[in-house]
């Protein structure tokens, strides 16, 4: 019973006010990298494989000049 009657004192306390949660926080500008590796990626989306819609897989093998294999066609892998 000692340890219940310690810890009600500590559950009847309220919790101080925090200013520093009150404060709106400034938005944070975004950086310019200064890692020449990171100043190196292309920002390019095509370069950087960022397709914004997909690709019919009929259109890619037409552009690249690939035939796509037929349904009953085998591979040989060696």
């Amino acid at each position: 019973m000692e340890f219940a009657e310690r810890a009600e004192p500590m559950l009847s306390q309220e919790p101080a006010d925090r200013t520093d949660a009150e404060e709106p926080m400034e938005p944070t500008e975004r950086k310019l990298p200064t890692d020449p590796m990171d100043s190196a990626l292309p920002t390019d989306p095509i370069e950087r494989n960022e397709f914004t819609e997909p690709i019919d897989r009929a259109e890619f093998f037409d552009r690249n000049e690939c035939q796509e294999p037929s349904a009953g066609s085998r591979v040989v892998m060696r």
